[in-house]
């Protein structure tokens, strides 16, 4: 039979299916006008906090190529027990303003330490985790841009996303300059299984942040936060399984079926 062990620190529900979505979003309205963003490339290029150019009052990215190889870099950190392969979408709102931007491959690349050198070329030491082809001229109003991400690694932290699109730096005497703002990373959303009756006969115990799961017998755990990101994986595991873990509500996954634990 399995048992709950009810301590005071976990409370244990009957599960459904849920399906959920988390989103980390820079909007720079934490930076000052003019301040300097990281960017990569051969040289010259400026990316710069600038004043929204169609909505006054916004803070958006600025970013000026000057020449071909180079991208506007943003930071993100991620949360405790997330990786960046968590996330399977990369979004923003672009204006391309002025100057060869139109009809343009937009390319995202990772790192996990600070980028540097030309970006999309042979000696770009990040990884590509995804590209979109935007083929309109120049932009008359924000647009929206998604980009679904793939063969993303395993980082974790604080991570870099360069992005951005081969262009000449100058088109008929135009500098192209390009603005991007709440520039984002979609979480892959997650469906837990339902909870049924016939879970493993375990025992499920609470430790003050600890949930111990007793007598398993080469069953597999997964923990997913309610955001829907895994926070612990663990395959063929028998005996006594210890997870530290914060206090909030989580979905304990064993093999196909799940409970809700809340850790307090």
């Amino acid at each position: 039979m399995r048992k709950i062990y009810m301590t005071g620190l976990i409370v244990l529900f009957a599960a459904t299916t849920i399906t959920a979505q988390t989103t980390l979003v820079v909007d720079f309205e934490d930076r000052t006008v003019g301040a300097v963003e990281p960017a990569i490339g051969w040289g010259g290029m400026e990316a710069v906090i600038a004043d929204d150019p169609l909505a006054t009052g916004n803070n958006v990215l600025k970013f000026t190529p000057n020449n071909y190889n180079a991208a506007a870099v943003v930071e993100f950190t991620l949360g405790a027990g997330t990786k960046l392969s968590d996330y399977s979408k990369f979004l923003f709102d672009g204006y391309f303003a002025q100057g060869d931007v139109g009809w343009k491959n937009i390319i995202v690349y990772a790192y996990d330490v600070t980028p540097t050198g030309p970006a999309f070329h042979e000696n770009t030491t990040g990884t590509q985790i995804g590209s979109w082809d935007r083929a309109k001229p120049a932009s008359t109003a924000w647009e929206t841009i998604e980009i679904d991400l793939s063969g993303v690694p395993d980082y974790e932290g604080t991570v870099f996303l360069a992005f951005g699109f081969n262009c000449a730096g100058d088109e008929k005497g135009v500098t192209p300059i390009w603005y991007a703002d709440d520039v984002s990373l979609a979480a892959i959303s997650t469906s837990i299984p339902e909870f049924g009756s016939d879970l493993p006969s375990v025992d499920i115990i609470s430790k003050a942040g600890v949930i111990e799961i007793a007598g398993l017998q080469n069953n597999n755990i997964i923990v997913y936060n309610l955001n829907g990101t895994k926070v612990f994986e663990q395959a063929a595991v028998s005996g006594n399984l210890n997870i530290v873990l914060p206090g909030g509500l989580y979905m304990v996954q064993i093999d196909s079926k799940a409970i809700k634990a809340l850790v307090k």
